[in-house]
């Protein structure tokens, strides 16, 4: 008998610590989004468009060097098969240039949690040729604001981001018919990864409704499937030897300046 009470004290006290552990982690949460009485920025949602700056560097794989190729597989096709030689996914460099950012957020005390869209237009390059790009993501970021009370205010943030970059007429397919006819396909190559993103920035907000607002963001990414003419991903082809799988790597810093408009 003397057990079964020990026993239940136990239980009790480790139930109730656990209670009581939930209840403090509850309040901390609750005072870290819970603004303060002087804070400019109580509880905000925003919309926002932003001019955008981005490039993917050329420090590793994204130097105009690089492709993915799939080695021979079957298609089939009627009346007539049609064999592959392979299928070669070019990875082109890629020189900065502007483009646009629409964005959508939601404010409580000093944290904010955003999702937005970003694209550009690009000058791509590949060894001696270049050709037109196009690099998209679709992001999502928590940011941290300092200095609350005042109207400019700083803050940092990170978050995740998903990219894909379309490159024109980089993708060719080596193909060949019954009666061994030569036949080469040329189309456009898509890239696509994801990855991390950390940012800093400053915003001004010149009442409740409006702000101007800027950041530095860096983005390390992962950069996985290569589709093109095949539809079907390639591997990344290095040094000559297409058994080599893995990912390909292209970082970048990127830049954004715009307004947001917003109420409570």
């Amino acid at each position: 008998m003397n057990l079964r009470k020990a026993a239940v004290v136990i239980g009790l006290a480790v139930f109730g610590s656990f209670g009581i552990q939930t209840v403090q982690a509850d309040d901390f949460v609750k005072d870290a989004l819970e603004p303060a009485n002087d804070d400019f920025i109580k509880e905000r949602t925003y919309f926002s468009a932003v001019v955008t700056s981005t490039n993917v560097d050329d420090l590793h794989d994204f130097d105009g060097t690089k492709a993915g190729f799939l080695v021979p597989y079957p298609i089939e096709t009627t009346p007539v098969s049609i064999y592959s030689l392979g299928v070669r996914n070019v990875i082109p460099g890629i020189d900065r240039n502007f483009g646009f950012g629409l964005l959508m957020g939601h404010r409580q005390g000093p944290y904010a949690m955003e999702f937005s869209y970003w694209r550009t237009l690009h000058s791509g390059y590949w060894g001696a040729f270049t050709m037109d790009a196009v690099l998209s993501s679709v992001n999502l970021d928590l940011k941290r604001y300092l200095l609350t009370k005042y109207q400019v205010q700083p803050f940092f943030g990170f978050g995740l981001h998903v990219p894909w970059l379309t490159s024109k007429r980089t993708s060719t397919s080596y193909n060949f018919n019954v009666q061994s006819v030569p036949l080469v396909e040329v189309g456009d190559a898509t890239v696509s990864g994801i990855g991390l993103n950390t940012q800093v920035g400053l915003e001004i907000y010149l009442g409740d409704g409006f702000s101007i607002t800027g950041a530095a963001i860096y983005r390390w990414t992962a950069w996985g499937e290569n589709k093109g003419n095949a539809e079907v991903a390639t591997n990344p082809y290095f040094g000559g030897d297409p058994d080599i799988k893995g990912n390909y790597e292209g970082n970048g810093l990127n830049f954004c300046v715009g307004t947001t408009i917003g109420f409570e």
